[in-house]
């Protein structure tokens, strides 16, 4: 069934997604597709969840991109990350590709999980110096490879950078340059594969609008709502959403 078939209620619940995703990146700078993908699965195929993510993904990254200062020396600094993520991208859509609707359901719940476990270990890691680019690279190259098979790159990725004890603003600047690095091959490999078409695609264009209205009010807000009060109810969100893709997983319907 193309997605053009899905009926009106679907497209007014896509872009709800897609709004709430975008609020969540505005205050913490990261998780559009951690919100969006496992709620898109309620109307369409996993692997039609994560293609249509692609334009909200990129102009939310380019747009947080813009908005962060001193590009150049993270780059510099996260090479080693930048070069594993790289890689590990184009193994996990080789994966993706051959993969049942479940295991990814069930990779994207583990996903979902392990980042919430990180939210709350990581503010008491510190990571020596001596090992940030062997760290960098092995977190690039499990990050890409979990974003490979489900677009969301972040839980290694995201461990790694808060273990450097950065401000939330460097933060935000930090994430922004790795999820528009991991971006642009990760569709791109998408579209090679079959799994990223025309449909899915014009699809996708439709989803940026509420994404970045959902990031101007969360860019608001960053400053507004207490960012533990937030963070906890997120986590428990998620949490929710993956036992539900478990559920999806192990009992489909």
């Amino acid at each position: 069934m193309s997605l053009w078939d899905l009926p009106p209620a679907a497209f007014l619940f896509a872009a709800a997604v897609l709004f709430a995703g975008g609020l969540v990146k505005g205050v913490i700078g990261i998780a559009l597709p951690l919100v969006g993908i496992p709620l898109l699965t309620f109307i369409m195929p996993v692997q039609s969840a994560i293609a249509v993510m692609v334009a909200p993904v990129l102009i939310g990254n380019l747009q947080q991109l813009h908005q962060a200062k001193g590009r150049r020396a993270i780059v510099k600094r996260l090479w080693p990350l930048l070069v594993a993520l790289v890689t590990g991208i184009f193994i996990g859509v080789h994966l993706l590709a051959g993969s049942d609707s479940e295991i990814v359901l069930l990779l994207l719940a583990v996903a979902i999980v392990v980042f919430v476990a990180i939210s709350f270990i990581a503010p008491r890691l510190a990571m020596p110096p001596r090992l940030e680019r062997p760290l960098g690279f092995l977190a690039g190259g499990l990050g890409g490879l979990l974003g490979g098979m489900t677009s969301i790159y972040g839980p290694p990725i995201i461990l790694y950078v808060l273990s450097m004890r950065p401000p939330r603003e460097t933060f935000i600047a930090y994430m922004a340059v790795i999820l528009l690095t991991g971006t642009i091959p990760l569709y791109s490999a998408l579209a090679v594969y079959g799994i990223l078409g025309w449909d899915e695609g014009l699809f996708s264009l439709l989803l940026v609008v509420p994404v970045l209205l959902g990031m101007a009010l969360g860019r608001r807000l960053r400053g507004l709502i207490p960012e533990e009060t937030f963070r906890l109810v997120i986590m428990l969100m998620l949490l929710v959403i993956a036992a539900n893709l478990v559920r999806k997983a192990l009992f489909p319907a």
